[in-house]
């Protein structure tokens, strides 16, 4: 067991990246799999005495070969422990697992039993989960007729996003959970440190959306690949583009296309509808990802499954807990003005391709670089200058998929990487060729590092790779992050320049990772090479570690090397260094 703790917080998981060439090594705790849920309540003590823990299952999602379920299943009463006792009182939700599962016939003692569904026979593409008031949940599923959950309706596509509004979910009196995992879901903790929880007021019901494929068809397998192509969700010769009128099968692409310049600009397979060969608007509910004229998988067997959530809880505290949030930001395809809308990554584009590295190209340089850039946590209606603090944060990617970078894009910190890890075996959670896990990183109590304090409207950089030897369609590299609101920070007096918040006040940048671009492009990418900008003079002491760069004197750093500067910005922006401090050397 091996455990770093930086800045950047504790990340719980089963590996680690590979170190950078500046020696950035992601914190982590590298772990067996067998090992990870125990460790991760026990070594962390995220789960105290008081909390209990309770299991429930959705409705039964039936499946043929091939085919998608992607909706809004129908509420189920919660069990009574928390229904019945906490009908007229507010529960604190420390952690939550999921699995899918299939629930076999009652054994001899009556006692039925469960098995834990392999992705190679049904693949959990994303999962969001709600709990909350009958009313509210009714009226959520009964909203939802005929809509896709992401994309909204027919025609119109009229960004009808269920998952990830917040504000709206919490008026209709319900709590989301997942936001968006998918394939890594049995490998990947929702254990919140105290005292920050999800609280949920009488809760009474359940309800949840399963982007689930059944994979259990010959259709299934391709020549080359250990993972089904069927995770990609292709576009069959059934579906009908009408390029003309920019329709599949009659409908408006939902979600309608709006990717970030960057992907625009390099004409992205996954962008727009000229191109598009698979991804998520092709996935819809109800469809079959393989030529049903050549395979007659209409009148398949039929599969049935579930998904199970688990949720530890105790009763709330108004006094200790501090309530959680999922933020807006990131998603590789968001533009900088996504998060404004109140979609969060939802106002993205969601998806997009990977495209085969060229011919000839050495395997250790077929690498997908993408990037964007997005305030943090902002939607039309808050205060862009309101503190949050970042409590927890977990990458989503699919196949192929290397890792994922979250970065202050003013400072340029690396504030957390997402590790995905690959499975090995036929297991569930552990599927030969799909991936299978990715750590999170949190901030909270000691042992952890504390949260890092944000304004809303604060810019974040996402920067995704993904393994290109071969293509991928409708890949997505998201960032699923909680955060908790504070008061308002004080305003300064005296016209003394405002105080940094944590997070901006000791801006550790590290080196560019493995395959990224050289280090002075990249970081001058992230925002870290470029003009200090303000209208109020003052003085701000920061301690940097950079790639080597050039400074003024022409005298050159190397990457290990700390330098400690004074900066004067002057009224008119224009900053100067005032004096420097000794560089020292540190591993």
């Amino acid at each position: 067991l091996k455990a770093e703790s930086t800045q950047a917080g504790i990340c719980l998981g089963l590996s680690k990246a590979p170190p950078s060439p500046g020696g950035f090594d992601p914190p982590c705790f590298t772990l067996g799999m067998r090992s990870l849920l125990i460790v991760a309540n026990a070594c962390v003590a995220l789960v105290g005495a008081a909390d209990q823990t309770v299991s429930f299952y959705s409705k039964p999602i039936q499946l043929r070969p091939t085919e998608v379920h992607n909706k809004v299943d129908e509420p189920i009463e919660l069990p009574p422990e928390i229904a019945k006792v906490y009908a007229n009182k507010s529960i604190a939700v420390t952690a939550f697992d999921v699995d899918v599962v299939e629930r076999l016939p009652a054994g001899s003692h009556g006692v039925g039993r469960e098995r834990s569904v392999p992705l190679h026979e049904a693949y959990n593409h994303h999962y969001i989960a709600f709990i909350g008031s009958k009313d509210g949940l009714w009226r959520l599923y009964n909203d939802s007729t005929g809509v896709d959950p992401i994309g909204g309706k027919c025609v119109k596509a009229d960004k009808e996003l269920l998952g990830m509004k917040t504000d709206k979910v919490h008026r209709a009196g319900l709590s989301q959970f997942g936001g968006g995992s998918g394939a890594e879901f049995r490998n990947n903790p929702h254990n919140m440190p105290s005292p920050y929880v999800f609280v949920l007021q009488s809760p009474t019901h359940f309800a949840s959306v399963l982007h689930l494929i059944n994979t259990k068809h010959e259709a299934a397998f391709a020549p080359g690949r250990t993972s089904s192509p069927l995770l990609e969700c292709p576009c069959t010769p059934q579906r009908h583009f009408d390029l003309a009128k920019g329709t599949i099968d009659g409908c408006a692409p939902r979600p309608p296309f709006r990717c970030s310049d960057e992907l625009i600009a390099q004409r992205n397979a996954g962008c727009e509808l000229e191109l598009y060969v698979g991804g998520y608007r092709c996935c819809e509910h109800g469809v079959f990802l393989t030529d049903t004229v050549k395979h007659d998988v209409e009148r398949g067997p039929l599969s049935t499954f579930y998904l199970k959530f688990a949720v530890t809880f105790r009763e709330h505290d108004p006094a200790q807990d501090r309530e959680l949030h999922p933020t807006t930001c990131c998603d590789a395809t968001m533009g900088r003005t996504a998060g404004h809308e109140g979609e969060g990554v939802l106002g993205a584009n969601v998806e997009y391709d990977v495209p085969q590295c060229p011919k000839g190209t050495p395997p250790e340089g077929c690498i997908h670089v993408t990037t964007s850039v997005a305030p943090i946590d902002l939607t039309h209606d808050d205060d862009p200058d309101e503190l949050v603090e970042l409590v927890y944060a977990v990458g989503h990617m699919h196949v192929g998929g290397m890792y994922m970078d979250l970065i202050d894009d003013l400072t340029g910190q690396v504030v957390c990487r997402a590790t995905p890890t690959y499975g090995t075996s036929t297991q569930a959670g552990d599927e030969e060729g799909y991936l299978v896990g990715i750590q999170p990183c949190v901030w909270g109590s000691p042992p952890l590092n504390p949260p890092m304090r944000f304004k809303r409207s604060h810019p974040m950089r996402t920067v995704a790779y993904y393994n290109s030897t071969t293509a991928h369609t409708g890949v997505m590299s998201l960032w699923l992050m909680q955060a908790a609101k504070l008061p308002a920070a004080p305003a300064p007096s005296n016209g003394a320049a405002p105080p940094l918040v944590k997070g901006a006040d000791s801006n550790t940048v590290s080196a560019a990772p493995t395959g990224a671009p050289d280090s002075a492009s990249y970081y001058r990418a992230a925002g870290f090479v470029s003009p200090i900008s303000g209208s109020a003079a003052g003085a701000v002491r920061r301690t940097v570690r950079s790639p080597a760069v050039t400074i003024s004197s022409g005298q050159r750093h190397p990457p290990t090397a700390y330098c400690q500067y004074v900066i004067r910005t002057d009224g008119d922006g224009h900053a100067h260094r005032a004096d420097s401090g000794a560089a020292r050397r540190t591993k």
